[in-house]
């Protein structure tokens, strides 16, 4: 025991900061909410009327009264790790400190992260295990429903499977990385395309060993991951008569991608162009797929609207800070409100940017100012941490692969228009943390002419 304590002791140093950071602020939010738990830990995805109703018995609803209808949109493997914890410990704040507690292990797996992608950087685990501990919406998300913390922490397993498998490529490991990749993918379906990143960049890392043994691998990583998947996949298309995993990508086409394109091109705001929308968007699997068609061809009319909302959200996905979020959480909230997106509002209207930005600094709102100049220096950190990482040829397969799932993530979160915030970015954040790191240090080290290593 003490030979592992002593070994561990900067993981469990880091585990001990989340977790006291963690608990810290679920007080603090319960506080805010007078004491009340479910408003404290439910979010606003429907997990929590999905929980309700499995523990009742009415299925996989988020209806709260009959008649229960099938739920399309989830996935159902978060909303049946709330039913299994709910039915275990019956009480909703225990679940909550269930997941406040796997929280608080995804800053130790972000230390795993540093050590395989900059492994160079003997600082790296702990200012990355640091960060994760300590970053707003990662704290605020270990507690409330949402598949985020859940999502990040099984997401970061796969990693560390598949890292192993790069390094020493075996039947076991292609077949744990598929199954875990399949567990993934019914907690959150972002992730259903990362096969075909794997398979393509599985061919590109064995391009020199190509055999028989690889592909049968490939196949069988695939193979596990879609077995996974085919239970989920049958009761949608005996459900809804379509085979799909949920309705998430024709709703986001539809209800948030067409609207932001809109109220780009006809210079007005998301809620205006979604409220001019003329289906209801509350439809099942079946219905919202025949709008795919429709939205794709009207967001194809304003292709200037589409590439300039694409930019923004790029930028966002690597910059939103999720400060405010955090804060009204706490009850804490601003004396006023951004009209749109900030970087939208600073380049259409800069006067009324510079007045708001200047009302919130004389307030507690400051802390998303300094939140956003936080993020802003990591972005820009995180590219020249690319940039200095090619050029000491420092760039391992396991890190190319993680960076383009950062980009993967990056593009799909687009389709979601101008919601995009900090949420998306969660589970790419430790490599995020560790590139941008990277660059601080390397960078640094350039500057003063050291050798682009850490003493």
């Amino acid at each position: 025991m003490q030979t592992f304590l002593k070994q561990h002791k900067l993981e469990l140093g880091i585990f001990a900061l989340a977790l006291v950071a963690r608990l810290v602020f679920f007080f603090v939010c319960l506080y805010a909410n007078g004491g009340d738990v479910i408003a404290t830990v439910r979010g606003q995805d429907g997990y929590f009327g999905l929980s309700q109703n499995l523990l009742l018995g009415n299925g996989f609803s988020i209806n709260p009264t009959a008649p229960f209808l099938p739920y399309s949109y989830g996935v159902p493997g978060y909303p049946y790790v709330l039913y299994g914890l709910l039915s275990l410990t019956g009480s909703y704040a225990a679940t909550a400190i269930v997941q406040l507690v796997l929280g608080a292990l995804i800053p130790v797996i972000g230390m795993q992260f540093a050590r395989v992608l900059v492994p160079s950087l003997s600082r790296a685990p702990l200012v990355i295990g640091a960060l994760l501990a300590l970053a707003p919406y990662q704290v605020l998300f270990s507690f409330i429903f949402y598949t985020e913390t859940m999502f990040t922490f099984t997401f970061g397993i796969f990693f560390l499977a598949f890292f192993r498998y790069l390094r020493t490529p075996s039947m076991r490991l292609a077949m744990l990385s598929g199954f875990l990749l399949g567990l993934v993918t019914l907690i959150k379906p972002t992730v259903q395309y990362v096969p075909v990143v794997v398979g393509a960049f599985m061919v590109w890392r064995f391009r020199k060993t190509l055999d028989r043994k690889l592909f049968i691998q490939l196949g069988s990583f695939v193979v596990v991951f879609v077995f996974v998947l085919i239970p989920w996949l049958y009761r949608n298309y005996t459900t809804f008569g379509v085979a799909n995993l949920s309705s998430q990508m024709p709703f986001n086409l539809y209800g948030t991608l067409l609207p932001s394109v809109l109220a780009i091109a006809n210079h007005t705001s998301f809620a205006v162009e979604q409220a001019k929308l003329p289906v209801f968007l509350d439809s099942d699997l079946s219905s919202l797929s025949s709008l795919s068609g429709k939205a794709i061809a009207e967001i194809s009319r304003h292709p200037v609207a589409l590439i300039e909302l694409s930019a923004l959200n790029a930028l966002t996905f690597f910059t939103h800070d999720g400060m405010l979020t955090f804060l009204q959480a706490a009850g804490i909230n601003p004396i006023s409100y951004l009209q749109k997106p900030a970087l939208l509002l600073l380049i259409t209207a800069p006067w009324q940017f510079a007045q708001t930005i200047w009302e919130y600094m004389h307030t507690n709102m400051a802390f998303v100012f300094f939140a956003r100049l936080f993020w802003i220096t990591v972005t820009i950190l995180f590219w020249l941490g690319l940039y200095r990482l090619l050029r000491a040829k420092l760039f391992s397969p396991e890190l190319l692969f993680s960076v383009i799932v950062v980009f993967y993530f990056m593009l799909t979160t687009m389709v979601n228009g101008l919601s995009v915030n900090a949420r998306f970015r969660m589970p790419v954040e430790p490599i995020i943390f560790a590139v941008a790191y990277a660059g601080l240090v390397l960078t640094r080290e350039r500057t003063s002419k050291n050798l682009p290593h850490e003493h």
